[in-house]
C-alpha cells in the first residue's frame, strides 16, 4: 500500500513538472523515470531518491522563471538544467 501511494506521489511531480515546463512555452517535451537510485552522499538526510529525466527546449530568457517553480517544490530536491547544442 505504501508503495503504491510513492508511485502516486512520483507520477504527480512529474506531471506538475511537466506543466511548468510547458507554462514556459516549451517545444516538445520527453520524460523518462529512471527509478530510484542511492545518492552517493545524503541530501536533507535523504539516502536515495527518484530520478526523473526531462528533455525541452526552452528560451534562455525562461530558464530562471522554471528554475525558481523547480526550487520552490518541496519534493524536488536537486535538479540540473543544461544546454545541449
Amino acid at each position: 500500500m505504501a508503495e503504491e501511494a510513492k508511485t502516486e506521489d512520483q507520477e504527480k511531480t512529474a506531471v506538475l513538472i511537466k506543466k511548468l515546463i510547458s507554462g514556459s512555452e516549451s517545444d516538445k517535451v520527453t520524460f523518462k523515470n529512471w527509478g530510484k537510485k542511492e545518492f552517493s552522499y545524503p541530501i536533507k538526510k535523504k539516502q536515495s531518491g527518484v530520478y526523473l529525466f526531462f528533455e525541452f527546449s526552452l528560451d534562455s530568457e525562461k530558464t530562471a522563471s522554471l528554475k525558481q517553480k523547480l526550487q520552490l517544490d518541496e519534493k524536488i530536491i536537486r535538479y540540473l538544467l543544461t544546454v545541449v547544442e
